[in-house]
């Protein structure tokens, strides 16, 4: 009887090393593109969500001055009052409160600005209708509101 030997067909050391250290840079350059993406879905949610906060308080602050007669102003916050209603919001860095007799809501803006320092200015509009402009600069961001000019007075 005969001993034959057969020849086993494998890899090399040499070639299972850099068959790891190829592997080692696709994953590494998996990572990096995982990462990169999951900061720019961070950022954009953020962004959408200051975004979505800025509509909410824009069409609250339009409908307290629709329904409120005078507009108070101090160093931090603006008062919408008509008689013994009044709704107050307060401007903090990156957040504002809404407080009335009911509710309390806010609204967070993250990397905002300073909402300490806002300006608020009242002007008539130059329409054919007899309007007022509230233009309120909340950090970087900008709200214009518009009401009917007799309807509402501004108190600094």
């Amino acid at each position: 009887m005969r001993l034959t030997t057969t020849k086993l067909k494998a890899f090399t050391l040499l070639e299972l090393l850099w068959a790891m250290i190829l592997g080692g840079i696709i994953l590494t350059m998996a990572y990096q593109a995982f990462y990169y993406l999951s900061s720019y879905q961070i950022q954009y949610e953020r962004q959408t969500s200051g975004m979505e906060n800025l509509l909410e308080l824009k069409g609250r602050l339009q409908r307290d001055l629709s329904t409120h007669k005078t507009v108070y102003r101090s160093a931090n916050s603006l008062v919408f009052s008509l008689g013994q209603n009044t709704t107050t919001y307060y401007f903090y860095p990156d957040s504002v409160i809404r407080r009335n007799d009911r509710q309390e809501e806010y609204w967070v803006f993250p990397g905002s600005g300073d909402f300490n320092q806002f300006s608020l200015e009242m002007k008539e509009s130059n329409t054919s209708f007899p309007m007022k402009e509230i233009h309120l600069k909340v950090g970087l961001q900008e709200i214009f509101l518009t009401s009917p000019i007799d309807a509402h007075q501004l108190l600094q």
